[in-house]
């Protein structure tokens, strides 16, 4: 009566199980820290403006300097 399971088929359970326990983690860490900004948000606003303007003015400058060795590089060939 009892349920024959071959070692190959457990380590396939254990392996999917393992799998879907890691995008659950995943999924849970996102979650937690999309709540996290949105907390900073609402808490601290002045705080949060200024962050995302850094933020926001460290990617521009990072999208101009990439943009310029591109061009260069470009040019180059």
């Amino acid at each position: 009566m009892g349920l024959n399971i071959t070692p190959e088929q457990r380590r396939e359970v254990a392996d999917r199980v393992r799998s879907e326990a890691g995008q659950r983690s995943e999924m849970l860490r996102e979650e937690m820290g999309d709540r996290l900004f949105d907390l900073l948000e609402e808490n601290f606003p002045e705080e949060y403006a200024a962050r995302r303007r850094r933020d926001g003015a460290r990617a521009f400058v990072a999208g101009v300097a990439v943009g310029l060795i591109g061009r260069e590089l470009l040019r180059r060939r």
